[in-house]
């Protein structure tokens, strides 16, 4: 089986070349498809450094798209059986792809990571935005999902390829999850550590973001077409 990795850049000089590093060390079939979503940062000079890699793919958007623009365009280069995205940070150790796989050989299609068992009862706001989303979601589409916002989603690479995706922003976790049920695919999820950084440390998700993540959860439900 071989996996193919869409890692989303976008201003990570930080921990961009930590977590290339990391991919190139797992032991498995791979291709990394790193996809720099008009950086302006550093992070382009590094990602050169590994243009003669063969194991990895590196795609330039010459402007800012947003995640979704980026894992769409990763998508349409994965040529392996399996696909799954790795955020470019170090809030999930890249270790953890490979507790996905028991999992896909038991013949799920879909496979999550969720952090909800991690959290516990220690939820800061962000849990909290998230677990309102995920209720939100379950409560449409009659789920039973514990963490919609999780960035770790592994998927068949045929059923990724056929899903309808719209969303530029954070709002494409939520419709990848969507477009997913609504293909009456099941999705299994499995734990995964998660070590969260705050806005200082480059977290790009802000708070007018949760307005278009709740707007696309509604949208996809009541008035869009599948």
């Amino acid at each position: 089986m071989k996996v193919s990795i869409i890692v989303p850049v976008y201003n990570e000089e930080g921990f961009i070349q930590q977590v290339v590093e990391e991919l190139l060390g797992l032991r498995f079939d791979k291709e990394i498809i790193v996809i720099d979503d008009g950086s302006t940062d550093n992070s382009r000079a590094i990602l050169r450094k590994y243009k003669s890699n063969k194991e990895i793919k590196i795609i330039y958007h010459k402007n800012n798209k947003g995640k979704g623009g980026a894992i769409k365009t990763g998508v349409s280069e994965a040529t392996g059986d399996y696909i799954i995205i790795k955020d470019a940070d170090v809030e999930q150790s890249s270790d953890e792809i490979e507790k996905f796989f028991p999992e896909i050989e038991k013949g799920y299609e879909a496979v999550f990571g969720t952090r909800a068992l991690e959290w516990g009862d220690k939820y800061n706001i962000r849990h909290t935005a998230n677990l309102f989303f995920t209720i939100l979601l379950n409560a449409l589409f009659k789920t039973h999902l514990t963490d919609i916002m999780t960035g770790y989603k592994m998927i068949k690479t045929d059923l990724f390829k056929s899903l309808r995706l719209d969303a530029n922003g954070f709002s494409i976790e939520p419709e990848i999850t969507i477009r997913v049920i609504e293909k009456g695919v099941p999705i299994r999820e499995v734990p995964v550590s998660y070590s969260a950084r705050g806005i200082e440390d480059g977290k790009k998700i802000r708070v007018k973001d949760s307005f278009s993540i709740i707007f696309t959860i509604i949208r996809l439900r009541f008035i869009a077409y599948k």
